[in-house]
């Protein structure tokens, strides 16, 4: 059996959500942390989130205003732009990448979107920059 799923449905499933989120946060995590779909629902749930050295969680803002819709592919995606963290003091070393809704004040209400752990450690120095692929952070796609 095969389900087929309209692109216009999956772009609306994207645009409820956008509806809702008004704030999109990136948080930055160490190379102890391990995600867990089943426990890490809120950003309290999580530990080893970098700090000091000037560190501080930013906003992500969407590149195109709302989702994508990409008839040619078959799917539906959020663009970002990228995500520039100044004011870094020496430096950090991170693996994981924490996307989350930002709306709400605190921790245990932010709801956890996406977390991306990275092959290997990554340590910056200074200001730097994380780049958002262009196709998307995460995407709903016909499969």
């Amino acid at each position: 059996m095969a389900v087929t799923i309209p692109n216009g449905q999956l772009q609306y499933l994207f645009e409820l959500e956008a509806a809702e989120v008004t704030t999109w946060g990136v948080a930055l995590l160490g190379t102890g942390f391990t995600p867990n779909a089943d426990t890490h629902e809120f950003m309290d749930d999580i530990s080893a989130e970098l700090s000091g050295n000037g560190y501080a969680r930013k906003e992500l803002i969407l590149a195109t205003g709302s989702p994508v819709q990409d008839n040619a592919n078959d799917k539906s995606y959020y663009d970002f732009q990228d995500v520039e963290f100044t004011g870094i003091i020496g430096s950090l070393t991170f693996q994981t990448i924490v996307v989350f809704d930002n709306t709400n004040g605190a921790d245990s209400s932010r709801r956890i979107k996406s977390m991306i752990k990275l092959a290997s450690s990554q340590t910056v120095s200074d200001d730097f920059t994380l780049t958002i692929p262009s196709g998307g952070l995460f995407e709903i796609t016909q499969g």
